[in-house]
């Protein structure tokens, strides 16, 4: 008597394309899903956090590889007057993006004409799982010399999500 099963040639070919399906759903998540949604995080981080007051924002910008999203925010102090008080400024943002133990004077301290600063001047904390990181920068304006800029260079990135 012949015994009739499930074709040999049929279970390979099913085990064949639930190994296609598995392998190209994990490379569609992990190399293309995942870090898409990841870098959609960081930009709705970054639209809360918003922008110091009195300050201009330059274009963001994705890092490839990283998906740390990067955004300048720029003060620019016409023949050294600034329009607003930038030390309390920043601190304000700061503190409202969620930075905690940092105080006016510090912030006063990093934009001081000095010629070097410690790592005081950069600070790094954790808005929904992923950490953002600010520092301070300052120069001239391209072209204006008499003009001096400050700048909030601020990163988002290594999320825990």
């Amino acid at each position: 008597r012949r015994r009739r099963g499930f074709p040999i040639g049929l279970t390979l070919a099913l085990v064949v394309a639930f190994g296609l399906v598995a392998c190209c759903g994990g490379f569609a998540w992990f190399g293309y899903l995942k870090p898409k949604r990841e870098v959609a995080h960081r930009q709705e981080i970054f639209r809360d956090l918003r922008v110091p007051e009195g300050f201009t924002r330059g274009e963001p910008e994705i890092r490839e590889g990283t998906g740390t999203l990067v955004v300048v925010y720029y003060l620019t102090c016409e023949k050294g007057v600034c329009p607003v008080t930038p030390a309390e400024r920043i601190h304000t943002w700061l503190t409202a993006a969620g930075l905690a133990n940092t105080t006016m004077q510090d912030v006063g301290r990093c934009l001081a004409d000095k010629p070097d600063h410690d790592q005081s001047c950069t600070w790094t904390w954790v808005v929904e799982g992923c950490e953002v990181e600010a520092y301070l920068l300052k120069g001239t304006e391209p072209g204006e010399i008499e003009n001096r800029q400050i700048m909030v260079h601020t990163s988002i990135h290594r999320c825990d999500r």
